[in-house]
């Protein structure tokens, strides 16, 4: 099995842009940055925490 590559939050956003995701606004980069970082990539897209 390979190793997993470190992403940063901005590649993680990139990421989520490629998945469907609209982050299309700096606003919403901003807000998608802030909740990557208190929540995490993998807790935000199975839904394990509900968004304010």
């Amino acid at each position: 099995m390979s190793e997993k590559v470190f992403k940063n939050h901005n590649e993680l956003i990139e990421l989520l842009i490629e998945r469907g995701v609209d982050i299309s606004s700096s606003e919403a980069k901003r807000f998608a940055k802030t909740r990557l970082q208190h929540e995490g990539y993998y807790n935000l897209i199975n839904g394990y925490k509900t968004l304010p």
